[in-house]
């Protein structure tokens, strides 16, 4: 719109700023933010560029073209200084910024208006910040203070710094509810609304005049809820006409569009009166004796002799050619420079411990099994102290892996104890997964077959088997509406194993109340342990639910199965 009224181009751009890399806990990187613009907001690729973290994807990039497709920018301090694009108008911060400098910098990226002139609309006047901290808020403030120092009066300055803790927008302003559309019932008479439904009365909005606006989807219900509100014979049919006119509107949608709810029953813990749904942490409470466990490493878990790695030096000749010269004593010499030398088992044993990370064995449980592990080796085995020690990095390795085998051993066994009868998993609508009906994180599909009865108009991107999956799933009557479930996403489905969550492919909703749950699998894969462990879970799942929930998973070519099992 700008463009057509004053020829100017502007194409707005977001700053979004990370947080920097750690070691010791888990953060927003660069990489982290342009996954989830493109998975869970359908942002294409190509309008990311990243900035920082060794990424330089602004360099020779003139982001003023018109051609440039850049609409987001992801850094994460690189964009502080020597660099500006008037076109940047939103910032989006996740990160702690304590410097008023730093504040002032990053939202003076913001703060330029594009060829230095006012817009003809008002949205292009004003820069917009997002932050998630509450101490960023707070050193915006200095902002006001640095603009009044560069000569602008505290009046102005008010006005150009204005910080929002909350966004205040009604419901209709918000994009993601302008799919449920509105129609508008007109009649001679007033409405009597005391005594119409919670859920009808949610849906409608009486205006000044007496006429009243439905917003949503319109059932049955509702129609004959409204109809009993007028006394006379035109309020009726009123209301009829508004029921035709918002059932021809919402049948183009999906049935996320149309406001259908899609709740799922999940595989529930329960303890009394208490559920949740069963993970991870319910099997991991078991306690076990590492110090208990075998200590022997075999020597295919710890080679008596480390393979020899080759190290070489390479030279060019006076004759312009390459001369290789393996150096076999680099690592000897290496060993002349550790401090270990005067080290004991204790020693050792002390150091693999302290190096080893085991945040839930406690050093009760662990320096014992360390210490037999080691004087096994040297018993068992015949390996010396000093060999030992200087061998120290892939002994750490080895007992590490040796540690982790016994915790995912005695992980299966306790997640077994779940899989029996007497187990306390149940699966009841009373504890569900509901899709986000404005919310689909996906890649899109991009083919060209039309799905009819997806949850969302958006199906989740497919493979060829996957798509000839999901092809029967649309095809069957029995199926009122299916989705494609996203993969590792807090908005999809899953059913906890015994190393991790399980992303089912679909999952449908039927018309007579039950749900089925499709996984599509290879004939090469469908036999091996993780997939068998999978089936043995979705049966459980089907069985707890008294076959409300159905689970299938077909052997490759194999689509009859899905059929059959309703």
């Amino acid at each position: 719109a700008e463009e057509t009224q004053t020829g100017e181009y502007i194409r707005p751009v977001m700053l979004l700023q990370a947080q920097p890399r750690s070691q010791t806990q888990e953060t927003l990187t660069i990489d982290v933010v342009k996954d989830t613009l493109i998975q869970d907001f359908n942002i294409p690729e190509k309008q990311i560029a990243r900035h920082g973290q060794g990424y330089k994807e602004l360099d020779n990039t003139d982001i003023l073209k018109p051609d440039s497709p850049i609409r987001f920018v992801l850094t994460v301090s690189a964009l502080k200084e020597g660099w500006d694009c008037p076109f940047a108008y939103v910032l989006c911060s996740v990160t702690e910024m304590r410097s008023s400098t730093a504040i002032e910098q990053i939202l003076g990226r913001i703060m330029r208006l594009p060829y230095a002139k006012r817009k003809q609309s008002e949205e292009l006047n004003q820069a917009y910040a997002f932050a998630a901290s509450t101490n960023f808020i707070e050193v915006a403030n200095t902002l006001k203070d640095g603009l009044v120092r560069n000569g602008f009066e505290r009046m102005e300055a008010e006005k150009l710094v204005k910080i929002h803790e909350q966004a205040d927008l009604g419901l209709a302003d918000l994009p993601i509810f302008s799919q449920f559309k509105t129609v508008t019932i007109i009649a001679p008479e007033t409405p009597t609304l005391e005594n119409l439904p919670q859920d009808t009365a949610e849906k409608i909005t009486l205006t000044g005049s007496g006429t009243l606006v439905f917003t949503g989807p319109m059932v049955e219900a509702d129609k004959e809820a409204l109809q009993k509100v007028y006394q006379s014979a035109e309020g009726k049919i009123a209301v009829e006409k508004a029921f035709k006119e918002n059932q021809a509107l919402h049948d183009t949608h999906s049935p996320a569009e149309r406001g259908e709810v899609f709740s799922v029953p999940v595989l529930a813990y329960k303890q009394e009166d208490f559920l949740e749904q069963f993970e991870k942490t319910h099997f991991l409470e078991r306690s076990w004796r590492l110090s208990q466990q075998n200590v022997t490493l075999a020597e295919e878990e710890y080679p008596s002799q480390p393979a020899r790695a080759r190290a070489a030096r390479i030279d060019i000749t006076d004759q312009k050619t390459l001369q290789v010269e393996f150096v076999s004593t680099l690592h000897r010499q290496m060993r002349l420079l550790a401090s270990d030398q005067d080290w004991t088992v204790t020693d050792l044993v002390n150091w693999l411990d302290r190096t080893i990370p085991h945040p839930d064995i406690t050093y009760s449980e662990s320096a014992p099994f360390i210490l037999s592990v080691v004087q096994t080796l040297m018993t068992a085995r015949g390996l010396s102290l000093d060999q030992l020690i200087h061998d120290k990095y892939r002994l750490r390795q080895s007992v590490t892996a040796k540690i982790d085998q016994h915790r995912k051993a005695q992980q299966a066994e306790a997640y077994q104890t779940f899989m029996f009868d007497d187990s306390p998993l149940v699966v009841t609508p009373d504890l569900a997964f509901t899709f986000d009906p404005q919310r689909y994180p996906c890649k899109p599909y991009q083919g060209s077959y039309k799905f009819r009865k997806h949850y969302y108009s958006d199906v989740g991107d497919l493979n060829n088997e996957e798509l000839e999956c999901a092809v029967v799933i649309d095809s069957l009557d029995e199926v009122e509406f299916w989705v494609r479930n996203p993969e590792r996403s807090s908005k999809a489905f899953w059913l906890q194993t015994s190393t991790d969550r399980f992303y089912p492919d679909f999952i449908c909703k039927l018309k007579d109340g039950r749900f089925l749950v499709v996984e599509y699998k290879g004939s090469h894969l469908w036999s091996n342990d993780e997939n068998t462990e999978k089936r043995e879970l979705g049966a459980l799942w089907e069985k707890r639910s008294n076959d409300k929930c159905l689970f299938v998973m077909p052997k490759g070519k194999d689509l009859q199965k899905i059929k059959a099992k309703l």
